[in-house]
Order: C-alpha cells, then sequence, then structure tokens
C-alpha cells in the first residue's frame, strides 16, 4: 500500500491542526493542581469580613479578582488605599511591566505557528525526495 505525497502531506497537516487546536483548548481551561476540574467562578458569599477593620462589605472587582488568584483574606477599599500608601509599589499591578521592561506574559504565538507550519512542510519535503 503506497500513498501520494499530497495525502501524506494532507494527512501531516491535519495531525498537526490537530495537536494545535487540543493544545490551545487544553491551555484555555481553567484547572485545579490536583484534579483538573474547572475552578468555581467566584466566592460563595456576596459578602465578606475585612480583615483590616472587621466591617462586612459587599465583594468589588478587586476582591474578587484576588479571589480568583487564590487569596482567602480581603480588605475593604479604605483598608486597602491605607496599605497602599504606607507600602511602595513592590512591582505588581497593571502597568509593572511597562515600568520594570518585563516582556508580557501574554504573548502572541507566531513563532508557535511558524514551527507548526514548518513541521509538515520539512515533512513532505522529505517525502518528495525519497519517492
Amino acid at each position: 500500500m503506497s500513498f501520494a505525497p499530497e495525502e501524506l502531506f494532507a494527512v501531516a497537516i491535519a495531525a498537526v491542526a490537530f495537536l494545535a487546536g487540543f493544545l490551545i483548548w487544553r491551555a484555555r481551561t481553567k484547572r485545579t493542581r490536583s484534579v483538573g476540574l474547572r475552578l468555581e467562578a467566584g466566592p460563595a458569599n456576596l459578602r465578606f469580613t475585612c480583615a483590616g477593620c472587621s466591617g462586612k462589605f459587599t465583594h468589588s472587582r478587586r476582591t474578587i479578582s484576588a479571589w480568583e488568584k487564590g487569596g482567602r483574606s480581603f480588605f475593604c477599599n479604605a483598608c486597602h488605599t491605607k496599605w497602599q500608601s504606607t507600602h511602595a509599589p513592590s512591582g505588581h499591578g497593571r502597568g509593572a511591566r511597562i515600568i520594570t521592561g518585563e516582556p508580557s506574559a501574554k504573548r502572541g504565538c507566531l513563532g508557535m505557528f511558524a514551527v507548526l507550519l514548518a513541521i509538515p512542510a520539512l515533512l513532505a519535503l522529505a517525502v518528495l525526495q525519497y519517492v
């Protein structure tokens, strides 16, 4: 049983496309460390107790973001602002990458795309050379 070079090339392209799609899908799903199940969407209770002043407050975007990152003790806006004024910027936050010159965490996938395209092309060249 022999295959035409075009058929081998098509199979290689399909395999690379499937692998790339699978890896992208896997990277975009949120996973826990142990089981691999999706994380919950947010905290179970809409209100939290401030770790600074012990007052009861409703979660804000900031506290929900902290919860998603793993934080479990939250501060109200007043205590958070007070804490920020007493601590120097540590390079965290929205503008940190611009100030410190660190590369962006979300980079494009042009290099990986080029590699994924080059592999089947090289395979096709190899098949054409030996056929």
